[in-house]
């Protein structure tokens, strides 16, 4: 699954996102700026009264509900936001400027993708937790995404500890565990890896690009498939059963 990265970042009037419903999954919840109300800030209104203001100091917030699409769900979503403006042609005259939508809270919660049935109970609320605060702070995020996958690693019975050579009891990394992983299932494992990467700057409390983040949550979501997924998980069940029986 290819998640939209323009749905999660930023976007505008020309590409507005119509995300899923995370209540009945099956509907879409449309951006409509009909039911969007847009304020500017008092600071912003006071600083065009500068002899050197420009457009681009606008300060703008939103704030709306959005309906599911889906008729016998019509779930509402409470969005709030911040608005600000670019510049998408060559030319600089500030009558180009186009304004670009940032949520920064919605509520229920929106999954930015599909969590199969499957997965473990403790997976699946680690990853609802990262969604609730993908919009709120990105750095948390990430190093939440980075909880999910020790969390993986304990579904799949990684060990967590091991003996030092003085015979003491001592945690084992997260990259350590990856690489013990690897010897069970190489590609996921070095995607898990990969996801590891992006978390660590979270970990560190460094900038984190939402570009970035979400193709964390791209990788998560393939490798979550592959391990909980509907298919994935019959023909598991179907190999045990015709094996079991020892025919068809």
């Amino acid at each position: 699954m290819e998640i939209d990265i323009n749905s999660f970042t930023s976007f505008n009037q020309d590409n507005l996102p119509d995300w899923n419903c995370s209540t009945c999954r099956r509907g879409k919840v449309f951006f409509d700026l009909s039911n969007i109300t847009c304020f500017e800030t008092n600071k912003s209104k006071r600083a065009r009264s500068e002899n050197d203001w420009d457009p681009y100091q606008i300060d703008e917030h939103f704030t709306g509900v959005l309906k599911c699409s889906n008729p016998k769900c019509q779930e509402n979503y409470s969005i709030t936001g911040q608005i600000s403006y670019w510049n998408l042609s060559d030319d600089e005259s500030p009558s180009d400027l186009v304004p670009h939508y940032l949520p920064t809270y919605i509520y229920p919660i929106l999954h930015i993708f599909r969590i199969p049935e499957y997965t473990p109970f403790e997976v699946a609320e680690a990853i609802v937790t990262a969604f609730k605060i993908f919009w709120i702070d990105k750095p948390t995020c990430a190093n939440s995404v980075r909880k999910v996958i020790e969390l993986i690693l304990d579904d799949k019975r990684i060990a967590k500890t091991e003996l030092s050579p003085t015979r003491k009891r001592r945690s084992i990394s997260l990259h350590k565990r990856l690489l013990i992983f690897q010897q069970k299932n190489r590609q996921i494992a070095d995607q898990l890896m990969a996801i590891k990467w992006i978390g660590n700057v979270g970990s560190h409390e460094f900038e984190v690009d939402p570009e970035d983040l979400v193709a964390g949550f791209e990788l998560l979501h393939y490798s979550l498939e592959k391990l909980y997924g509907d298919h994935e998980q019959r023909m598991i069940q179907l190999t045990k059963y015709v094996n079991k029986r020892k025919r068809p």
